[in-house]
C-alpha cells in the first residue's frame, strides 16, 4: 500500500552509501559488456533498441532496490 510515507521515501534522493556506491558501478558496468554484447550480436532496429531500453530499465530497477536496500 502505498501510505503517503512510503510515497515520500519513494521520492526521496537517497545518496548511496560505500558500499552502494561499489554495487551500483559493478551493475552499470556489467550492464554496459551486456549492451555491448546486444549491439555486436543483432541487427540495428526496433528489437536491439529494445533490448537496450529494457537493459537500462534494469539498470534503474537494480539501482532502486541498492539504495531503498529492498524495500
Amino acid at each position: 500500500m502505498f501510505t503517503k510515507q512510503r510515497l515520500d521515501d519513494l521520492f526521496t534522493y537517497h545518496a548511496p552509501d560505500g558500499q552502494q556506491t561499489k554495487d551500483l558501478v559493478k551493475v552499470r558496468e556489467k550492464a554496459r559488456e551486456m549492451a555491448q554484447v546486444i549491439v555486436d550480436s543483432t541487427i540495428p532496429g526496433r528489437d536491439q533498441d529494445a533490448a537496450i531500453f529494457n537493459l537500462r530499465a534494469a539498470v534503474m530497477f537494480t539501482n532502486t532496490s541498492i539504495v531503498l536496500k529492498g524495500e
